[in-house]
């Protein structure tokens, strides 16, 4: 079975500023926008990591879920375990705005967003909440965007951790082989956690495209399951061992309807 994307490059900013071009979706795979962070030291614009000691603020962004998202922040070792430590805060609007004044000890973190979220599918808020997560480096420059491709790649990543990759090189590696999965060419597509649902460039199409076509015709547990499923048959081989999801995603993809969710983002 092969999914294929067409027009994804006609994918434009969906936002609460205009929609410049129309969507047209073919089978993808895929889920929800961004969740950024962008961690900054307290007396600097831009956040510069230490070995032992990282005090930050942050900034979470994520158009479509709502003010009050869960925010947590998981302190990882060299291996990407958990350290058994956590940071808890909320987003104070929908612009998924949150801080933290703590100090993280830790090189490696998993941030863990969780809260209702607005479905372009059907053009209102999610009945049930959603979780998504991401790995970041707090060494890295930059923001960090926590979608459902992160979501997808976290078990990889981790799996290729356990080989002897570095986070980085794990990262690449699991980036390529779940646009592989998706049969989505990988050479000019930016990494998972600088794609956002509300930009403007292919990249950040994609994300939109293959979050529709996950999302359409699914409740939230439905979805979450989808997910659960594919990230864990993703793990272990960087592929999936049967046709079954492939079939399942290719056919809700079918049920998408491009304008009218072109439209929702509109109104949204």
């Amino acid at each position: 079975m092969i999914l294929k994307i067409g027009s994804y490059e006609k994918l434009s900013h969906f936002g609460k500023n205009a929609v410049d071009n129309s969507i047209l979706f073919c089978p993808v795979l895929m889920y929800r926008g961004a969740t950024t962070r962008t961690y900054t030291s307290r007396s600097a614009e831009s956040y510069t990591a230490t070995s032992s000691d990282i005090q930050c603020g942050r900034k979470c962004s994520k158009r479509p879920f709502h003010t009050r998202t869960s925010i947590t922040i998981q302190p990882l070792d060299d291996s990407l375990n958990p350290t058994g430590k956590q940071y808890q805060t909320k987003t104070t609007d929908d612009a998924g705005t949150f801080s933290v004044d703590s100090e993280i000890e830790s090189r490696y973190v998993e941030i863990i967003a969780t809260g209702y979220y607005y479905n372009e599918i059907e053009g209102k808020v999610s009945s049930s909440t959603l979780t998504l997560r991401s790995l970041s480096d707090l060494t890295e420059s930059g923001k960090t965007n926590v979608n459902l491709l992160t979501t997808l790649e976290s078990d990889r990543i981790r799996a290729l951790s356990k080989e002897g990759k570095s986070l980085s090189e794990a990262r690449s590696q699991a980036e390529k082989e779940i646009l592989e999965v998706f049969h989505i060419p990988s050479g000019s597509v930016a990494c998972f956690d600088k794609m956002d649902i509300t930009g403007a460039n292919t990249s950040d199409a994609i994300l939109l495209a293959i979050s529709a076509s996950l999302q359409a015709g699914r409740s939230v547990g439905e979805l979450s399951e989808l997910i659960s499923k594919i990230a864990g048959d993703i793990a272990s081989t960087g592929a999936l061992p049967t046709a079954s999801l492939s079939d399942q995603i290719l056919e809700s993809s079918k049920k998408v309807d491009a304008e009218k969710v072109r439209e929702n983002l509109k109104k949204r």
